[in-house]
């Protein structure tokens, strides 16, 4: 993603992208184009994120599902569970919807992220 994509609101980026939601997208088709075979795109995120629940994550969805039925049960609507450090809490939805929550630029995994070869489009 350049620069000035990132910018963009998400419906921005889409269009601006001829309705590809990645630029991986538009590298298929003219891979599928060029060689003639059919070409797909895959988000790394979704197949790694996508194994088999740790008992962890499984004592922390309980947690968190608990919870969120004690809040509808008390009446509080409008909010979502989150996990602040150890502490399972919530936060009312008017308070986080469309705000943005930046990752400080000199935050430990970005340097990691680098490393390894990852740009954030930067320039770095």
């Amino acid at each position: 993603m350049s620069i000035e994509e990132s910018k963009m609101k998400k419906q921005e980026r889409l269009e601006y992208r001829g309705g590809r939601a990645t630029g991986t997208e538009k590298l298929a088709e003219y891979i599928e184009e060029k060689a003639g075979v059919e070409t797909r795109t895959v988000v790394p995120g979704h197949l790694q994120r996508g194994g088999s629940p740790s008992p962890y994550d499984r004592l922390l969805s309980t947690e968190m599902g608990s919870y969120a039925g004690r809040l509808a049960k008390e009446g509080k609507h409008g909010v979502t569970v989150a996990l602040r450090g150890t502490e399972i809490t919530y936060n009312a939805l008017a308070d986080i919807a469309g705000k943005m929550k930046f990752v400080p630029t000199d935050h430990q995994l970005l340097g990691v992220a680098r490393s390894i070869g990852i740009s954030f489009g930067d320039g770095r």
